[in-house]
């Protein structure tokens, strides 16, 4: 199994961790994977987005010429996004033993960004984020100063200010709309060929109203949609306080691997 962290974590946030504990498990060989700068010095003046599959394409084709022909790949968040953009861009030709779980992904990420603009809850959400993407980037510019202005970077408040000031320019984008068109998930979903079963939360403070790509999902047998009714961002607690997404993630990979 490979799990896939969200934005501004790693392989060593809560969430994976604890996904990869209740793989193993099943039993399962597990992989952490970090994406380009989320860990670490760079050795390439970029930082990964929501967008960057191509890393995803190498680490899949290594796994499974190393392991074999089955991998589970579960994505938390902006790594559920790469994820689902992925499989849409591979289609038919994504490996037949690929199964995908994607959890609270933000389908459509101009109005991710807008809808953290909302509330104070919401806010909370971004301000944070953005924080520690700018230490991210604090770091890119000791190694390649000049690729980007700090100060434009410094003055950032909301992932809209990021997308714009960082994301579009480091990555070839024309500004953050050209890149929310080009990377949104919800754009890719009609042409998934793999198995892919989506959980979301109705309360999920990064969904606009509407985002929930019910249509999509009913329009191709290999996607399913579970909606649980609270669960906020990947804040699902189970009975006790136990964590539940892990397990239940465990569980849907058992029953298609």
């Amino acid at each position: 199994m490979l799990v896939l962290h969200g934005l501004s974590g790693t392989s060593s946030s809560p969430i994976v961790r604890g996904a990869m504990a209740a793989a193993r498990r099943l039993p399962a060989r597990v992989v952490g994977m970090n994406f380009r700068g989320a860990l670490g010095p760079v050795s390439q003046p970029r930082l990964y987005h929501a967008g960057r599959s191509d890393d995803l394409d190498l680490v899949v084709d290594h796994l499974l010429e190393r392991f074999g022909p089955r991998l589970g790949v579960v994505g938390f968040s902006l790594g559920g996004n790469i994820l689902l953009k992925w499989l849409g861009e591979k289609g038919q030709q994504a490996p037949p033993g690929v199964v995908a779980c994607a959890a609270c992904v933000p389908y459509n990420l101009g109005n991710c960004a807008r809808q953290l603009e909302k509330d104070a809850i919401s806010r909370f959400y971004r301000y944070s984020m953005v924080r520690r993407l700018k230490g991210r980037v604090a770091s890119l510019l000791e190694r390649f100063p000049g690729v980007l202005d700090w100060n434009q970077v410094a003055a950032t408040r909301t992932l809209t200010d990021f997308d714009r000031e960082v994301t579009a320019p480091l990555n070839g984008f024309r500004d953050e709309e050209d890149y929310w068109g080009h990377c949104s998930s919800l754009f890719y979903l009609s042409r998934i060929a793999r198995r892919a079963h989506l959980i979301n939360a109705a309360d999920d403070p990064f969904l606009a109203p509407g985002d929930l790509p019910h249509a999509l999902v009913d329009d191709n047998p290999n996607l399913s949609l579970e909606i649980t009714e609270q669960g906020g961002h990947l804040g699902y607690i189970g009975p006790g306080w136990r964590p539940w997404i892990e397990r239940r993630i465990a569980e849907l990979l058992r029953t298609c691997l």
